[in-house]
């Protein structure tokens, strides 16, 4: 469909385009009307110090993903039901104290509607002196079951005091800046500041007792964690402790290596000790050897051996002085290892002095032993003595040494395993500490930040919103305006009819010969009616094709339809007083018809018998019949085709025929079968006149045909 039909169908609806869419209008504008109230709306701004505001850990790199979800998160707090819940309980407690209008609070009308929605009693149960007393009984109340009033009042449609009501608040982030904005509408412009007030305390205190409660929570797990890593690490502690103390250990690893470092030098001291010991005891024995018997027997004598035990004796003790650091309590290590060697020194003179008097009591020629001998005796006695002393105490250290090794060598691996426990429990404790103090300062950061802070309070609103119902009432003139548009064109979509030229060429694939518009009222165009318009533009199509015809005598043009009704009567009589006008001599024949014949007559109308269906045509007399006046135009007309008879043999003597179909008709198959039999019988030209064509279709083709 092109545009300029579009526009055309638009402006022949035009009644319906305007009185739809000014009805819908009128309508929405009654029901708006009808029982509004004036709608007030306030609003507060709060600084929340999200995106860009200082904390105690510093200003951290801004994350947009986590700044808006604060914002969501605040957002919904707002909108949670329990806020919600809490501003309406608030609201409701608020005004069952008041007993009279305070403008501060809510109007006149308000306070009545409280006193309609809520019975006497029920007020007076729960009216208290002060509102946080009412405020205690209304939420007790609110929650002892589902079914009392005033939960029922939350759940309703109730302008005040329900979730409906409390559903036009609007939270909203002012573009990308740190603060929230909350607006607010309602019929009484006190209760609409106030309810405001009310959200703004119970969304600030909400918001800190969450954002606290989140971090009260770390801290006290933080907390308890820390008491109990920090009791495992003073256990492990006191397990080590106690196994020092247990096991006399000081240091482990420098006892250790002295442990380890002293047994090398016993064994190294031990073997030199051993040697010298051996090797005084040999020379002892070659001494000894070389002595006679009686010199023998002189070193045997009881005052020899006490003195020699004597030496052992002393040399023993000097040995654990110096070794062993034994000493009396009374005496230090060096004063006892003085006097030690002062008796050992006495003791060696007092054996010398012996043999020196044995030796001049025995002293004989005959090869008694020299005083050198003697000496060596007494010089190796006491190294043998010594070393006995010696090899003796280092035995002892050997096997206390061995004891100590023993005794040392799995300590080692259980205090390694207790060095670990602790430094396990350390790190614990270190990392929990840790925790715990980020914990801390994050629970005192949103101490110091968690607060919103108002920048702009609610306010009183005095003037009323600007209503809708301009804009509604727009909107659904425009609605009914399109839907009646888009009825039209549907309408005019889905019609399958003839309806114009065009589309009778298109569907029937003639030649479209002319039109008899269907004219409900008159109106000028280029001077000419419509009606004479086509009329003479199908007059004048007609005289062209007489003209062009080489044949002598009349042009005969016979008309026929598919059906009864389809305007070949009309069309033929109006043709014939048109050419009349032009000083044509016509005349019409139209099939014997009683009805017919009673309204057509006239001297130049005639009607032809079902004989002339048996013959060949008309004859030469019918055809000229007026006072020998010869006719230049003969007009035949013929039944519908779709009679049981129809006269194809008077096809015969045709010159043209025009096929006459409605334009508010569809071209079924059937008018197409008709007319291909029509074609096969005649052997001249087939044309199509549309009859009740709408006006407008007759200005685009009287249009483009008078411009021929």
């Amino acid at each position: 469909m092109e545009l300029k039909e579009i526009r055309r169908l638009l402006l022949l609806n035009w009644k319906w385009l305007i009185t739809v869419p000014f009805l819908l209008g009128t309508s929405i504008l009654f029901f708006m009307l009808h029982g509004q109230k004036r709608i007030y709306e306030s609003d507060t701004t709060l600084y929340t110090g999200i995106a860009s505001g200082y904390s105690i850990t510093g200003n951290a790199e801004l994350d947009y993903y986590a700044t808006g979800t604060a914002f969501d998160n605040l957002i919904a707090l707002i909108d949670s039901r329990e806020t919600k819940e809490e501003v309406a309980i608030q609201l409701l407690a608020t005004h069952l104290t008041l007993n009279k209008e305070d403008v501060r609070y809510l109007n006149a009308s308000s306070l009545e509607n409280l006193r309609e929605i809520l019975p006497e009693a029920l007020r007076v149960f729960l009216q208290a002196h002060d509102v946080n007393t009412t405020y205690r009984n209304v939420m007790s109340y609110y929650k002892a079951d589902n079914r009392n009033e005033i939960y029922k009042l939350l759940n309703s449609e109730e302008a005040f005091y329900s979730f409906n009501a409390l559903s036009n608040i609007h939270p909203s982030r002012i573009k990308d800046s740190d603060v929230i904005k909350v607006a607010y509408e309602s019929s009484d412009p006190a209760i609409c500041r106030h309810t405001l007030e009310l959200l703004t305390e119970v969304f600030i205190q909400r918001n800190r007792l969450l954002r606290e409660g989140q971090t009260n929570s770390v801290v006290d797990y933080y907390e308890s964690e820390a008491k109990s890593a920090y009791e495992k690490l003073a256990d492990a502690e006191q397990r080590f402790l106690a196994f020092n103390n247990q096991n006399q250990i000081i240091n482990f690893e420098e006892q250790s290596k002295n442990i380890s470092s002293h047994r090398e030098s016993l064994y190294t001291d031990y073997t030199e000790v051993e040697m010298l010991y051996v090797a005084a005891i040999s020379a002892l024995s070659a001494i000894e050897e070389k002595l006679s018997t009686r010199s023998m027997t002189t070193l045997s004598s009881n005052e020899l051996l006490d003195l020699r035990s004597r030496v052992t004796g002393l040399t023993s003790q000097l040995v654990d002085i110096e070794l062993l650091g034994k000493s009396d309590a009374s005496k230090s290590p060096s004063a006892q290892s003085i006097d030690l060697k002062a008796d050992l020194e006495k003791t060696t003179g007092n054996i010398r002095q012996k043999l020196g008097e044995y030796y001049e009591q025995t002293h004989s020629i005959g090869g008694i032993p020299s005083q050198g001998l003697l000496d060596e005796w007494v010089k190796n006695v006491i190294l043998v003595e010594e070393g006995a002393a010696k090899l003796e105490v280092m035995n002892k250290r050997k096997k206390d040494f061995l004891n100590e090794y023993q005794r040392m060598a799995p300590l080692g691996a259980a205090l390694k395993q207790i060095e670990r426990e602790i430094e396990l429990a350390e790190k614990e404790y270190l990392s929990i500490l840790n925790s715990l103090n980020s914990s801390r300062l994050n629970q005192q950061n949103i101490a110091l930040t968690a607060p919103l802070k108002i920048i702009d309070p609610p306010y009183l609103p005095v003037k009323p919103k600007s209503s809708k119902i301009v804009f509604l009432v727009l909107l659904g003139s425009i609605a009914g305006f399109i839907s009646v548009a888009s009825v039209i064109l549907g309408r005019e979509l889905i019609d399958d009819t003839i309806k114009n030229p065009s589309r009778a060429a298109k569907k029937t694939g003639l030649a479209v010969a002319g039109i008899v518009p269907n004219i409900t009222k008159r109106h000028s165009l280029t001077a000419t009616s419509v009606e004479d318009q086509a009329l003479s533009d199908l007059a004048s199509q007609l005289i062209l094709k007489s003209i062009d015809s080489p044949l002598d005598g009349p042009f005969v043009i016979g008309f026929i339809s598919p059906l009864k009704g389809e305007g070949k009567t009309t069309v033929i009589n109006k043709l014939k007083a048109k050419f009349g006008s032009l000083n044509i001599p016509t005349v019409s024949y139209h099939p014997k018809d009683a009805s017919m014949a009673k309204r057509l007559t006239s001297l130049d109308t005639f009607y032809y018998k079902r004989s002339h269906f048996a013959g060949m045509g008309l004859s030469q007399s019918e055809k000229n019949p007026v006072g020998g006046q010869s006719s230049k135009m003969v007009l035949v007309e013929f039944p519908p085709i779709t009679d049981n008879i129809f006269p194809f043999n008077m096809m015969a003597g045709l010159h043209l025929i025009v096929v006459t179909v409605r334009s508010n008709r569809e071209w079924l198959p059937s008018d197409k079968r008709a007319v291909d039999a029509v074609l096969k019988v005649a052997n001249v030209p087939v044309e199509i006149v549309v009859t009740g064509v709408s006006e407008h279709y007759c200005e685009d083709y009287l249009g483009y045909s008078h411009g021929r």
